[in-house]
């Protein structure tokens, strides 16, 4: 059985999304069970994660966004590769589930806002004219 729960910020790097937009992948952190070492400095540990899919990029797009505390469920699962004659490899948890993790209170203790991009302008489209000879019944 592969499973892996954790909740985590999102780092500042933030989604690196393929030209597709089929993939993403993000980095967060996880600070350790016991806190702050004994120079009271804390202990985090840092993963590297992948979403795979058009709804789950486009969803990440909106929401897994830099120092956002959510939970990621999936399974780690380790990537390789070779570059430069040399053999590479990585450890990614699949994201498979997404949790929010805001406190009540923060973004009124739901989901946090999805980020808007101004510039863009309102796309409506418009509602077709319907007619009553138009409607079978």
């Amino acid at each position: 059985m592969n499973n892996c729960t954790l909740v985590g910020k999102v780092t500042k790097e933030g989604l690196k999304v393929n030209d597709k937009g089929t993939m993403a992948k993000f980095s967060f952190s996880t600070r350790k069970r016991f806190g702050a070492d004994k120079e009271g400095n804390n202990n985090y540990s840092f993963h590297n994660a992948k979403i795979i899919g058009e709804r789950a990029v486009k969803f990440a797009k909106d929401y897994v966004l830099s120092g956002a505390t959510l939970g990621f469920c999936g399974s780690y699962e380790q990537e390789k590769w070779e570059k430069d004659g040399q053999q590479h490899s990585m450890q990614l948890l699949y994201v498979e589930r997404v949790e929010f993790v805001t406190p009540k209170g923060e973004n009124g203790g739901s989901a946090p806002a999805p980020k808007t991009d101004a510039a863009k302008p309102a796309e409506t489209a418009a509602a077709p004219t319907v007619e009553d000879d138009d409607i079978p019944f």
